[in-house]
């Protein structure tokens, strides 16, 4: 319950001691619940290596070697990337690495190479 009466007025100016009762009574509260929170925003669609045949499942695929025997596709990828030890690739040349060369079988639908190029728009039949 917020109350707020009197006040000092505007500036110095200030109230009469009799411009207000002495009590106050209330006469009802009303009490409404709060409206549900905004649905979340949906999420972006999933994008890696350019190609959409890099799905979150050929991302997770088992790429396992004698250097690391639980990486997934993605790991391999973001290590080419991000890590202090490797080479520091862009993703297309890292989604490349991975996905053409080290782990074709497992991670081929990661090779950016391998996504079908966009569908050419028809021409204008009018010329203009």
């Amino acid at each position: 319950l917020n109350l707020a009466i009197g006040g000092n007025g505007v500036g110095y100016a200030t109230p009469p001691d009799d411009a207000y009762p002495l009590t106050y009574s209330i006469d009802y509260v009303s009490i409404e619940a709060l409206p549900p929170p905004p649905p979340s925003p949906p999420l972006p669609p999933w994008s890696k290596c350019g190609t959409p045949a890099c799905t979150p499942e050929a991302w997770a695929a088992a790429a396992a070697n004698s250097e690391c025997m639980t990486c997934s596709c993605g790991d391999r990828i973001d290590w080419l990337q991000t890590s202090p030890d490797g080479p520091r690739m862009d993703e297309a040349a890292a989604c490349a690495q991975v996905a053409a060369i080290e782990f074709a079988g497992a991670c081929g639908g990661c090779d950016p190479a391998a996504a079908p190029s966009p569908t050419p728009s028809p021409s204008d039949p009018g010329g203009g």
